[in-house]
């Protein structure tokens, strides 16, 4: 037969258990599980952070990438460009609005009497092209054809008068010159670009 148990140890062993139950609480209370969590869920919080500003610094890093290199190639081109205009100048495309008197001053320093002044016309402007084409017509009479030769060469050769070309030359017998020597009638087209201003 079983005896009953006795009530003191049956109150010891509820004691027991009791403070089992209270100790394992006590546990439980001194390891707090929601600050590692908390941790937990900061630290998650803070890698999706770093990830996004990574992205970011990293999309904001190629479009500095890619507008250096649309600079590099706008100043490539600037640079093409300052190289032709330097290109142009050489070849006398400047702007001269003294050309017609430097041709009559040249002609008097070459011993040839022209019969008037140079005249100036412009021809219709090539926009696409920044330019436009400048003629100078000048006519001397009874001229010694040696003396306009050396008059138009030294035209054409210079230094401050660039670009300047003979478009038209006519030559017609005339009366004599003032050395007595056989003379020519001449009317001489001379033509040359400039860059529209």
């Amino acid at each position: 037969m079983i005896d009953a148990p006795s009530s003191s140890s049956s109150a010891a062993s509820d004691a027991r258990l009791e403070l089992a139950v209270a100790a394992a609480a006590s546990e439980r209370a001194n390891k707090p599980r929601w600050i590692i969590v908390l941790g937990v869920a900061l630290l998650l919080v803070a890698l999706i952070y770093a990830f996004i500003t990574f992205n970011s610094r990293a999309a904001v890093l190629a479009k500095v990438k890619d507008e250096r290199k649309a600079t590099g190639r706008i100043v490539d081109l600037k640079i093409k460009l300052d190289e032709e205009n330097e290109k142009l100048a050489q070849r006398g495309t400047s702007p001269n609005p003294r050309m017609g008197q430097q041709i009559e001053q040249l002609a008097s320093a070459m011993n040839v009497v022209l019969a008037g002044p140079v005249s100036d016309s412009t021809n219709a402007a090539m926009t696409q092209l920044g330019l436009q084409q400048h003629t100078y017509s000048a006519r001397c009479i009874n001229q010694d054809a040696g003396d306009v030769f050396k008059w138009l060469m030294a035209a054409m050769a210079a230094a401050e008068m660039p670009g300047l070309e003979i478009t038209r030359l006519v030559f017609r017998p005339g009366g004599p010159t003032a050395a007595q020597t056989p003379g020519w009638n001449v009317d001489i087209t001379f033509s040359r670009w400039e860059k529209l201003k």
